[in-house]
């Protein structure tokens, strides 16, 4: 009898033992979990920060690619202009402030006063091309190149016709030919509008200058 009271209080004691070594290693195993968790926590946000500091740059450097110095005239072999430009017409043969605007398809010059005529079996037009109120008044003639559908801006419904022309113009060193849609710009600030068809794939533009370039002066 005794001996089968020692032999349960040997067995009892054995497992009492086995239990709580498995509680400990479970433990153990918890805490190893925790600090692998919270290390590569710790990693990622190591790697979050080295990532955030890298757009920073990156950013930065954009900022630098559009700001563009004022002696500098050319970027990425690609002419910098200013929101604002002098443009010389030859058949004027005047000077004219020019608004570069990248947000407009076309390009539009100031002309009032424009009368259509026939030469030489083709359809010219005439008219002032005179800004300022008062100002002497200067004339052009030109052939018509086709006529341009211009929707009224109080209206989606209605358009109107007007003549568009080629003019050789001269900015910021550059000498082209390009085209122009004839409307009254007297109430607005500047008699000319250069739009993307001149600008695409020629220059570049910098809103936050203007008059990068000199006016062009006629040899």
């Amino acid at each position: 009898m005794t001996l089968k009271k020692v032999s349960l209080v040997t067995l009892s004691a054995l497992f009492l033992t086995t239990g709580c070594g498995s509680e400990s290693t479970s433990s153990a195993q918890a805490d190893d979990k925790i600090q692998s968790l919270e290390a590569e926590l710790k990693q990622a946000k190591a790697d979050n920060e080295q990532l955030s500091t890298k757009l920073k740059e990156l950013d930065a450097k954009d900022s630098e690619t559009v700001k563009v110095d004022k002696n500098q005239a050319t970027y990425d072999d690609k002419t910098v202009l200013g929101q604002v430009e002098w443009t010389y017409i030859k058949k004027a043969e005047q000077n004219f402030q020019t608004r570069v605007d990248t947000g407009a398809s076309t390009s539009s010059l100031n002309a009032v006063d424009i009368e259509e005529f026939e030469r030489d079996s083709k359809k010219w037009v005439r008219f002032n091309i005179t800004h300022k109120e008062g100002g002497a008044e200067k004339v052009i003639e030109a052939p018509i190149v086709r006529t341009a559908k211009i929707l009224q801006s109080n209206s989606q419904d209605e358009s109107s016709e007007r003549p568009v022309i080629e003019l050789k113009v001269s900015i910021a060193g550059i000498d082209t030919t390009s085209e122009f849609t004839l409307t009254d710009r007297t109430s607005l600030d500047y008699p000319v509008l250069l739009g993307r068809t001149f600008i695409k794939d020629v220059v570049l533009v910098d809103v936050s200058q203007e008059f990068i370039h000199p006016k062009y002066k006629s040899k």
